[in-house]
């Protein structure tokens, strides 16, 4: 199954007119090559892995991941990452209104302020697709066992 690592980029002259009032910290963070677009050294990435650069809080927004996935045959998106209010949200509302079987994983995304995960999470699930966790997910993809009589 293929595995989409999103990266968020904005280059200065790719702002919008809402995004160049950002902050000036905020709009230099995201710059390409900042410390701000950067992977934590945690995230341990497979060379078959696909990186598609967002400018956008949600990855459909000026990239060609919808093209990708369906080139590729795929139905059902897994999101994951954080921000859960702001990126999660925006990348999991769109796969849905691209017709994606949508699966918001609880526990594998975060949010900054107190309660906005929570409160994505129920109108993610409630509009947008399914919210479980990773291991429901696992537990469901495990392959079924067949016994011959």
């Amino acid at each position: 199954m293929p595995v989409f690592i999103i990266r968020t980029v904005v280059p200065p002259e790719a702002h919008s007119r809402t995004t160049r009032q950002w902050p000036q910290q905020t709009q230099d963070n995201l710059a390409p090559g900042a410390a701000g677009v950067q992977f934590d050294p945690c995230i341990e990435r497979a060379e078959t892995d696909i990186e598609v650069m967002k400018p956008r809080y949600s990855c459909f927004i000026g990239t060609d991941l919808d093209e990708q996935l369906q080139i590729r045959g795929v139905e059902t998106v897994v999101a994951l990452g954080i921000t859960t209010d702001v990126c999660v949200a925006s990348s999991s509302r769109d796969a849905w209104q691209h017709d994606y079987d949508t699966i918001t994983l609880s526990d594998c995304c975060t949010a900054i302020a107190g309660g906005n995960h929570e409160a994505a999470l129920r109108t993610l699930g409630r509009h947008f697709g399914y919210v479980c966790t990773s291991s429901e997910v696992m537990a469901a993809w495990q392959p079924q066992l067949t016994i011959e009589r």
